[in-house]
Formats: C-alpha cells, structure tokens, sequence
C-alpha cells in the first residue's frame, strides 16, 4: 500500500468518525445552532416590519397614488398604434445616416451624421428624436406618430 492511498484511507475513516459522532450522537453540540420554531409564526411582527419598509422606503405614497388612478376617469385608455414610415417614402438626402454604436455600461450611444446621440434625445438638424438604439439600427420619432428605422451604414 502506497503512501497516498494510506492519507487516502485515514481522511475516508476521519470523515466516518465524525459523521458517526455528528448524526449519531444529538446530545453533543457543535457549534450554535438556531432551534427550529414550530407552530403559528408571528403574524404581528411580520406585519409591523413589513409596514416600517414601506414607510421607511416611501412606497406607500406610490400605492397611494395608484390606487387614486384606477379610479379616475381616462381621457383614452387605449394607446395609439405606432405608425411606422419606411424609409423608402422620404428622401434619402433627407434621411440622417447611423454611422457607429457605442455601448458604454447599460448606456447605448449612436452616431448619427458625426454626432453622438442617446436615447431620448433631439437631434440638432432636424428635431427628430431618437427613440431605440440598437446595433444594426435606430429608432427615429419623425411626427407624433410616424417612426423610421434607419440602418447602420457599415464604412467598409
């Protein structure tokens, strides 16, 4: 018998030992451990720190002003489609070009004609606001309803 199957032997009837003496012998204590609680939990207290997050997070202003609103009246509840325009309808000398994406963090840029844009914002030339960034395309607000998706110009 080698001298590493020997180690490996000892460590196996080690591990038996202390299992042996761990499960086998609940009157001995290794270490503090939490007793198991049986029965009703404490609904009070529970409720009482469940009720001191939400003061203390100041959610209960947002539920507050939630639940004013399902109350009252909407003007229109249902929201107008997207009326998507391709880019085919409008000049191309007009269309602005998407010519790079940069993602820094959980931030999308674009570059639109050599310019950086985020999203949400207005573009210089020609008001339109840029609504999606993505890596093969923008999403441009034209009017109150009409979009573009413009392409990524690939330069090579």
């Amino acid at each position: 018998m080698s001298l590493r199957e020997k180690i490996i032997g000892f460590l196996c009837i080690l591990s038996v030992l202390y299992g042996i003496c761990y499960f086998g012998l609940p009157h001995i204590r290794f270490g503090i451990s939490p007793e198991p609680g049986f029965g009703e939990p404490d609904l009070n207290s529970f409720v009482q720190k469940t009720a001191a997050a939400l003061v203390q997070d100041n959610e209960i202003e947002k539920y507050r002003f939630i639940s004013e609103q399902i109350h009252a009246d909407w003007e229109n509840p249902f929201f107008e489609p997207k009326k998507r325009v391709r880019p085919k309808t409008i000049d191309p000398d007009v269309l602005p070009q998407y010519t790079g994406y940069v993602m820094m963090g959980n931030r999308r840029f674009a570059i639109i004609d050599g310019l950086e844009y985020a999203t949400g914002d207005i573009m210089e030339q020609n008001g339109y606001e840029v609504m999606e960034i993505r890596p093969t395309h923008v999403n441009i607000k034209v009017d109150r309803n009409e979009f573009i998706d413009i392409p990524l110009v690939e330069m090579f």
